[in-house]
């Protein structure tokens, strides 16, 4: 079996670690798992992890990327901007 790229990437990230991760609300993740820009790991119905190497793809995208930090802060207050 191969070695994760990432030590941390077999330890599965809860909505609060991800919540204070990224400093937004519980609404803000669910709605970017509704728009299908986060996938959720639901281990139970109140169980829901996330992998790390989605998450920092994401990050990734979000800083090298306007257009999909644009995309995100939409699918995330459900607004559009005018950027």
């Amino acid at each position: 079996m191969p070695a994760p790229a990432h030590a941390s990437d077999s330890v599965l990230l809860t909505r609060a670690d991800l919540r204070l991760r990224w400093k937004v609300s519980n609404d803000t993740l669910r709605r970017r798992e509704k728009s299908g820009q986060l996938t959720p790991i639901k281990l139970s119905v109140n169980c829901i992890r996330y992998h790390p190497a989605q998450v920092r793809e994401l990050e990734h995208q979000v800083t090298c990327d306007p257009m999909t930090n644009n995309a995100l802060r939409q699918a995330s207050t459900g607004r559009q901007t005018d950027r």
